[in-house]
């Protein structure tokens, strides 16, 4: 079956939230003792991790991991017995903001699939601001339309409501659309739910092992620009 429309998620698919979180946590602890906030960074990482992997937030319509959220950062701060502060939120905002920059190869690789006919779009669980922000930071926001945001649909991955907005949008059959993620769980049975192809990305983390039983994507990809490739022999 021909692809005709390509439908990203962002964190770990488009940009590395993984390692880019961690990196700017780490950075944000070390600059809490100059503000009299003496925590080991190791030990807050780990509390934050924590945190952030509790599975009632993936229920959540509204909590954005990358950027974090004041109920990830206060239940991590309790862990180490200590206060939530909105200035500790403040600073690693800003310096999560100072690190998503334009990105050449992302562009080109947009560029190249959208010349060759490929209508592009993104369905993400998240916060509507912050993740049209990272598109935007990154360069790439002109590219997708639709921009589907749990936020705004009222709907999660993999719930295929999600998905089928962009059929409808786009006028396509499901079967011509490729969904591309990081998570099994999310784009890959979501995208089976709702009768379209699925590629899961190993790219930034290999969360092979989130694939449910009896569910297979379609391709595994270690890079965006493998796309390209896979469109053509679709077609």
């Amino acid at each position: 079956m021909a692809i005709r429309g390509i439908l990203f998620d962002i964190g770990d698919t488009l940009v590395g939230a993984t390692l880019l979180q961690q990196t700017v946590l780490l950075e944000t602890v070390r600059d809490l003792p100059a503000k009299s906030w003496v925590i080991d960074s190791n030990a807050f990482l780990q509390s934050y991790q924590e945190a952030d992997s509790d599975p009632s937030l993936d229920l959540e319509l509204n909590v954005n991991h990358l950027y974090s959220d004041p109920l990830i950062v206060e239940r991590a701060f309790a862990l180490l017995s200590r206060s939530f502060s909105e200035t500790f939120l403040k600073i690693y905002r800003t310096k999560l903001r100072s690190k998503l920059r334009y990105d050449s190869q992302l562009v080109d690789i947009m560029t190249n699939l959208r010349n060759h006919g490929i209508r592009l779009g993104i369905v993400s669980n998240g916060t509507s601001q912050e993740q049209r922000e990272q598109l935007t930071l990154l360069g790439i926001i002109e590219f997708f339309d639709p921009i589907l945001i749990s936020q705004e649909v009222g709907v999660l991955k993999p719930d295929p409501r999600i998905f089928l907005l962009a059929k409808e949008k786009w006028l396509l059959e499901p079967a011509e659309i490729l969904v591309v993620g990081d998570r099994g769980d999310w784009e890959v049975l979501g995208a089976k739910r709702a009768g379209m192809q699925s590629a899961l990305t190993t790219q930034f983390v290999d969360r092979r092992d989130t694939i449910p039983p009896n569910v297979q994507p379609d391709y595994i990809i270690e890079r965006l620009d493998q796309l390209l490739p896979i469109v053509k022999e679709a077609l």
